[in-house]
């Protein structure tokens, strides 16, 4: 019976936990961080509820929340890489530049393959212009994920940023391939194109 229960428990706390995160992709913030705290008070140890509350929190600009919220999770799982990839973009988000890449490179440990952490770690050495080292970090991570329009553009306006015109138009070219809709990418496009080849058109 005790099993049971702390079963029909388990399940409740998974229940708001999904609906938290529908409420979430919805932009409903505060709703789901309702959501969240309720799938804690009924599974405290539920360490995908603290991993997401802290994204809630940090979409609300409540960074140092939303570090205390990543901390709990990986008290109970210290390989959780979304937690250890959230807990870099907290900290550099407050500007603790040498912490955050610390978190990347331990999600990376776990998870070489993990290309949002590889985008983020990327996008922040891009920030603190060591723009080959983030070239390295975009090519990595669009191996794993070539549809990811975000880790593009930072790929191309790091290619501009080193002088390679010429590989940031046909990086361009490759993007818009595989993302042929992005109104990010037609931006770019149009920034990073002369005029005259709009000429007439």
């Amino acid at each position: 019976m005790v099993y049971e229960a702390m079963q029909m428990e388990s399940a409740d706390a998974i229940g708001w936990l999904d609906t938290g995160n529908s409420l979430f992709r919805s932009g409903k913030l505060e709703e789901a961080l309702r959501c969240f705290d309720k799938a804690l008070e009924i599974d405290p140890t539920l360490v995908s509820a603290w991993s997401n509350k802290g994204v809630v929190l940090a979409k609300m600009g409540r960074f140092e929340n939303a570090l205390q919220c990543y901390d709990r999770a990986l008290k109970i799982d210290p390989n959780h890489v979304r937690a250890w990839t959230n807990k870099g973009v907290a900290l550099a988000r407050l500007g603790k530049f040498e912490a955050a890449l610390k978190c990347y490179d331990r999600a990376l440990r776990i998870k070489p393959d993990h290309a949002v952490a590889l985008s983020e770690k990327g996008a922040l050495l891009f920030e603190l212009r060591k723009v080959k080292d983030a070239v390295r970090c975009f090519d990595k991570a669009l191996k794993i994920d070539p549809t990811d329009v975000t880790t593009w553009g930072y790929k191309i306006s790091s290619l501009v940023l080193l002088g390679r015109s010429d590989d940031a138009t046909k990086c361009l070219d490759e993007a818009l391939k595989i993302n042929p809709e992005s109104e990010e990418l037609q931006k770019i496009r149009k920034l990073l194109l002369p005029r005259s080849s709009f000429e007439g058109g």
